[in-house]
């Protein structure tokens, strides 16, 4: 009965069946055996997610170009991540994927760009171009800025970007032109700009003839010289952006710059809102915001791990979006008095929450790493925030105090 059931099983429904074990590669393995429809459902998941590496680029692709490959268009994330620095790496990769024509989200590391010839790079391009929305390179140095950019503008889809520890050699900065055709993708709705230099990446955001529509944004390391442009393009992203998550460089990082050094109309409240606090002149253009994390906000007791203790009193003070929710502060403690070892100004902080404009607030989080005791944590912060504590709005984690 058994295999004249599967053999009459609606494909519909054996998809949402095998679905509950996307994550489980053993249990699809075994459903693969069970009949030809579950076969199929089974491989939509078991080849979702590719990582080629060092380890396993000749199965890769011995498998890819048999006769009897089924997997191709199942690929749908790719990670190209090899161990070492190899220049013939990625050359003799290209022409295998070529069969992978259904990829949506793919990430690069540790791969030298600039030994593949101009053949191979359009090809790779090529290739993912029509279906490419998620993008992540990590680990990676180019000869120039231009390289990137280059990559970035071939993907007319994108909508995710993410570029970590990448560096190109050539330090001047030279922009594309306007008629270059080399922007942004129009689509991209996520920017995560992490150990690079920023500067040079916001400074050709900002000289598209139409501004990025960005709504979820993801800095840091903010350094010094990254300042006067992001707080330039956060400015003028003013109500599309609903989300910024932000790191601040151990060294004179920061949003707030002093006004010779940030080139923007100076943000005026609206009228019947007078809060003297406003610091952070192009936080008032967000008026869309939702959500705000600092990164690194208390790395255990190194004072000078970040400059976000001083900056964020002026920060969260200039939050004026009535749409804003959550307000997350990331910090890693391996006890609890370490917390006080940072010199916090707790009053203006919990001032800072305490206004009428705020009037979606739900949470002032604290995300904590380390193994300081939680409880103890949680009585400490209710007693350096007061106000948000009595409002039921201060968290440690998931965890209301």
């Amino acid at each position: 009965m058994f295999p004249m059931l599967t053999s009459t099983f609606p494909q519909e429904l054996s998809d949402h069946v095998v679905g509950y074990f996307s994550k489980d590669s053993l249990t699809l393995k075994s459903c693969s055996l069970v009949s030809r429809g579950w076969l199929i459902s089974s491989r939509a998941h078991l080849f979702h997610d590719i990582r080629i590496d060092d380890h396993n680029f000749d199965e890769f692709t011995s498998l890819i170009i048999h006769s009897l490959s089924t997997i191709h268009p199942f690929v749908k994330r790719l990670e190209l991540a090899p161990e070492k620095l190899d220049c013939r790496w990625l050359r003799r990769l290209v022409p295998f994927l070529t069969e992978l024509t259904s990829v949506i989200n793919l990430r690069i590391q540790n791969v030298d760009w600039s030994a593949l010839h101009s053949y191979s790079r359009s090809s790779f391009l090529f290739n993912f171009a029509p279906t490419l929305t998620e993008l992540r390179i990590n680990h990676m140095s180019f000869d120039s800025f231009k390289e990137v950019v280059d990559i970035v503008s071939a993907f007319p889809l994108l909508v995710s970007l993410s570029l970590d520890h990448v560096q190109w050699k050539d330090p001047n900065f030279d922009p594309p032109t306007r008629d270059s055709g080399k922007y942004l993708p129009p689509s991209v709705r996520s920017l995560h700009l992490g150990t690079c230099i920023i500067r040079h990446v916001v400074h050709w955001l900002l000289s598209h003839e139409q501004h990025p529509t960005i709504n979820h944004l993801d800095l840091g390391p903010l350094h010094q010289s990254d300042i006067p442009t992001t707080s330039l393009f956060m400015a003028l992203s003013g109500p599309a952006l609903q989300s910024i998550k932000v790191r601040f460089d151990a060294v004179g990082g920061g949003i707030h710059a002093n006004d010779d050094m940030v080139d923007i109309p100076m943000f005026t409240p609206p009228e019947g809102v007078c809060h003297t606090a406003v610091k952070c002149a192009q936080l008032g253009y967000l008026t869309e915001l939702r959500y705000f994390e600092i990164k690194s906000y208390v790395h255990y007791s190194d004072h000078q791990r970040s400059t976000a203790i001083f900056l964020a009193p002026s920060i969260c003070s200039s939050f004026i979006s009535p749409l804003l929710e959550e307000v997350v502060f990331n910090v890693a403690l391996s006890r609890v008095g370490e917390l006080d070892m940072h010199a916090i100004d707790w009053q203006a902080l919990d001032s800072a929450f305490d206004r009428k404009e705020l009037v979606r607030l739900q949470k002032v989080r604290f995300a904590v790493d380390g193994s300081a005791n939680r409880k103890a944590l949680a009585s400490l912060l209710a007693l350096r925030l007061p106000v948000c504590h009595s409002r039921g709005i201060l968290y440690i984690d998931q965890q209301c105090t």
